[in-house]
């Protein structure tokens, strides 16, 4: 990986999402101002202060049309995926929606501190779920199965827990603990990889049983890169490792300027985003 490119906010960056094409990347800071960004060039194309909405979490829809952003204040809203316009506000949430996530066919899924899970179509309005999980949900990932998919949700009591989702029911298959998790992200083959304070867990969805553990201590975020086998994470330490699932191990560790927030990968273009505490966020480009 190497880096190639670097944008700068004037507070702490708490979130970034790439679009599904990986051209323009929307991002979150401490002190409520949402910017979208054209990646290869950073130029700033819009940015909205919101009053009160620290938004820990942002999403793009499938179709790239829409941008989704949770707030401190309860509030889930949308807007328009090229212009940063304000669309709607959804107040599904009595607290802070701390996990947001699009999955298939631009259904919304979102989780906040309430313990309450919220999914439904932004198109129609049209919802599939709507449960109280009883915990703080502090992150979500979907994985497509054909006409199902699974999707996957850790909560603050130590448990990660997998659902299986169709179009007008879902079920919880098993959960598993681990403790002080922070984030989760689907592999190939139905692996799951889940950041938390400790480390690495990766764990098998099918089987229902644990792959491998990597001691990483201060894990904050975790994504997977499909195409190369393996995962990155970025800690607490400053640091971001890239691991092998295969081989079960750390290739190559990376240096980060300030403590990071999250990471995101772009397929389609084949970039990384971390984003940091000091207002940066770096682009690497993953070969």
């Amino acid at each position: 990986m190497r880096l190639v490119n670097r944008l700068e906010h004037h507070d702490a960056v708490m979130s970034l999402a790439f679009s599904p094409d990986g051209a323009l990347c929307v991002t979150s800071t401490e002190d409520g101002v949402l910017s979208l960004w054209r990646v290869e060039t950073s130029e700033l194309i819009a940015e909205v202060k919101v009053q009160g909405h620290i938004s820990p979490r942002l999403a793009y829809s499938e179709d790239g049309l829409l941008i989704a952003s949770g707030g401190r204040d309860g509030k889930v809203r949308l807007w328009s995926g090229k212009s940063l316009t304000p669309i709607s506000t959804l107040n599904y949430h009595t607290c802070n929606v701390r996990a947001l996530e699009f999955a298939p066919n631009n259904y919304l899924a979102s989780g906040g501190d309430d313990g309450s899970f919220h999914l439904w179509s932004v198109y129609t309005g049209k919802f599939v779920a709507s449960r109280y999980l009883f915990h703080s949900i502090r992150a979500l990932a979907f994985m497509p199965e054909g006409d199902y998919w699974k999707w996957a949700a850790v909560l603050q009591n130590d448990q990660v827990q997998v659902f299986t989702a169709f179009a007008s029911s879902w079920g919880l298959d098993w959960q598993f603990s681990v403790a002080e998790a922070s984030d989760v992200s689907w592999l190939h083959n139905a692996f799951l990889a889940i950041a938390s304070r400790w480390g690495l867990t990766i764990l098998d969805a099918n089987c229902h049983s644990v792959v491998s553990f990597c001691e990483y201590k201060g894990a904050v975020s975790v994504v997977s890169i499909p195409e190369l086998e393996s995962v990155v994470a970025v800690s607490l330490d400053k640091t971001m490792t890239v691991w092998s699932v295969s081989l079960r191990k750390p290739l190559k560790v990376y240096p980060c300027p300030s403590e990071p927030t999250q990471i995101t990968y772009s397929q389609s273009s084949r970039l990384l985003g971390v984003a940091y505490w000091n207002g940066l966020v770096d682009f690497y480009q993953v070969r």
